[in-house]
């Protein structure tokens, strides 16, 4: 009977807020796809375990290029080699000095760059602050502006492009390659996302709003 009356609410709930409930299973959808690393590498060598912003190994990572699903994103992915920390190319680790990036690249959405993270070690365990030490891969803390000819570089505050210590997710992630190889984790950060997001609490802030048509009324 409880379960007669359950399936009731719910049914007449999907159907008087139609387009908010086929939002909110999207978006159940979407953390659920969060939790699991599953890719195909090239250009990495070498191995690295981490959990969370500890671990790392002996890795050249810088050039790495993925297809797969990784930190709530599936498709073309970079495993580094878009920031440096002195001498040290993101994505690469050498026991002493470790580090990780995720730059996804096939389609840069909202969500999808949320994901992006990069972050350092020394030693597996003590976090590198990336804002104290800083610099791109040509110039320090100028990029390449390709619409402005006569003012070809424009500053970027170090403050805002890089995280103060780590901005990973909790997750655990598995690496390794010799050229070719591949890269596996979970999420833990995303399973309670996934979990907490039946409640409607948006733990990871990555929830896609409800699409109002042109001309419609809020």
């Amino acid at each position: 009977m409880r379960s007669s009356k359950f399936l009731l609410i719910l049914f007449v709930f999907c159907f008087s807020n139609c387009a908010s409930f086929q939002n909110y299973l999207s978006n159940r959808a979407l953390d659920f796809k969060d939790i699991l690393t599953l890719g195909g590498e090239v250009n990495t060598y070498g191995g690295s375990a981490w959990f969370w912003c500890f671990g790392g190994g002996a890795q050249i990572g810088q050039d790495g290029e993925g297809y797969g699903m990784r930190n709530g994103y599936v498709g073309y992915y970079r495993t580094g080699g878009y920031r440096k920390y002195g001498n040290l190319k993101m994505g690469n680790s050498f026991f002493l000095m470790n580090s990780q990036e995720h730059i996804p690249e096939a389609y840069k959405t909202t969500r999808s760059m949320k994901k992006k993270y990069t972050h350092a070690n020394f030693l597996f365990l003590l976090p590198a602050n990336l804002q104290g030490r800083w610099r791109n891969n040509a110039y320090n803390n100028y990029s390449r502006n390709p619409n402005n000819y006569y003012n070809n570089y424009e500053y970027i505050n170090p403050s805002i492009t890089m995280p103060m210590l780590c901005n990973a997710p909790a997750n655990i992630e598995l690496s390794f390659g010799l050229g070719i190889g591949g890269r596996v984790g979970i999420n833990f950060s995303e399973v309670f996302d996934f979990l907490l997001g039946f409640t409607t609490f948006d733990l990871m802030d990555d929830d896609e709003l409800e699409k109002v048509e042109e001309g419609e009324e809020e």
